[in-house]
This record gives C-alpha cells, sequence and structure tokens, in this order.
C-alpha cells in the first residue's frame, strides 16, 4: 500500500501581497494504481487576515505519480505579532489508518519597535 509524506514548511510573511508556502506531498511505495488523500487544515493560532483560505481537499494521484502540491497564499502586513502556525492534514481516503500531518509557519518580519530617550536638562532659576 503506498505511503504519502509531507514536510513542514515555512514562509516570511512579507509586508503586502501574498507569499505562497508550498507542501510538496510525496507518495512512497506501489503507486501502479490512482490514489486519493482528502486534506483539510487546523487553523491553529492564524485567522483570516494571515491566509486567503484554509480550505479542504483532495490530492488525487494518477497511476505512477509521486508528488502533488498542496498551496496556501499567505498575506503580507506591517503588524508586529509573533510567528504563527497551521497544520496541514492528510488522509488516504480508502485507507483511514494511512495518514500525515505537517505544520507550515508563517514567519513574522515585522521589525520591534524601540523607544530612545535622550538627557535633557533644565536651568534652575
Amino acid at each position: 500500500v503506498p505511503t504519502i509524506s509531507v514536510e513542514n514548511q515555512s514562509v516570511t510573511e512579507g509586508d503586502s501581497g501574498t507569499t505562497t508556502m508550498t507542501f510538496t506531498v510525496e507518495r512512497t511505495g506501489d503507486a501502479q494504481e490512482a490514489q486519493t488523500f482528502n486534506y483539510s487544515f487546523g487553523a491553529g493560532d492564524t485567522d483570516a487576515s494571515d491566509v486567503t483560505a484554509l480550505t479542504s481537499g483532495s490530492v488525487v494521484f494518477a497511476e505512477g505519480e509521486t508528488s502533488k502540491e498542496i498551496t496556501v497564499d499567505v498575506v503580507g502586513d506591517t503588524q508586529l505579532e509573533l510567528d504563527e502556525a497551521f497544520t496541514l492534514n492528510l488522509g488516504d481516503a480508502a485507507d483511514a489508518t494511512n495518514t500525515e500531518s505537517a505544520t507550515g509557519t508563517i514567519m513574522n518580519d515585522d521589525d520591534v519597535p524601540t523607544i530612545s530617550v535622550e538627557n535633557q536638562s533644565v536651568t534652575e532659576g
């Protein structure tokens, strides 16, 4: 029975627009038959302002195919925040024990504000 693997991914969010995060799903073992894996996302500490959509779907491998991609568009912003993460969950549509998951991390790239104080003097009078 073919199995799947997928690696954790991370991208820097950017200040505007979107950056694509790509998960490559690899199928190993006997790949001579078509096989379908369903996927879903766990939002983790992300929300709708961080990604364009975390939807569910299917990855369909044709006979002999061993690699497929699932993409997520990460939305850039200038908001100072911690790195954020979500989970990609994959499961064989025909075998509930054949599962895999990976973490997608959105790395914050916004600068930490700094505060400076200058010495001041006043003549007493």
